[in-house]
């Protein structure tokens, strides 16, 4: 309930400035980037891969995104199929290992900006284990 102190102007900012913050856009429900697999296991000299989907809201779903990914070993050259997927869509990331990728563990983190005017970027990681070839 309000009280009404002084002109109608006034009321209505105090108004505006009482809205709830929930009014605003909440930047962190655009989109998410979700894996098949929390942590994709191979064997040094085989082919890795992991699905990319997006829980998106749905006037985003048409947007694309520019895809990159980090925290591979050096020997192993990513490749997204496709490379520019739409945010309703999928993309997999292919990984192919060589006998001489060092065995371990990994955090991969793949990244997604939105090509947008105003772009909007999130990242999400999985694990990868090579073992031994």
């Amino acid at each position: 309930m309000y009280r009404i102190l002084g002109s109608s102007a006034a009321v209505a900012t105090a108004l505006v400035l009482a809205a709830p913050a929930a009014a605003f856009a909440d930047t962190t429900t655009d989109y998410s980037i979700n894996f098949s697999k929390s942590t994709v296991t191979v064997q040094a000299g085989d082919l890795a891969s992991n699905l990319i989907t997006f829980t998106v809201v749905p006037k985003l779903e048409d947007r694309r995104v520019r895809l990159s990914v980090t925290g591979l070993p050096n020997d192993i050259t990513p490749a997204f199929f496709p490379p520019i997927p739409s945010l309703s869509g999928s993309s997999i990331l292919s990984m192919p290992t060589s006998s001489s990728t060092p065995a371990g563990s990994y955090t991969v983190t793949v990244t997604a900006v939105s090509l947008t005017s105003t772009p909007i970027t999130h990242s999400a990681s999985f694990g990868l284990t090579v073992t031994g070839g």
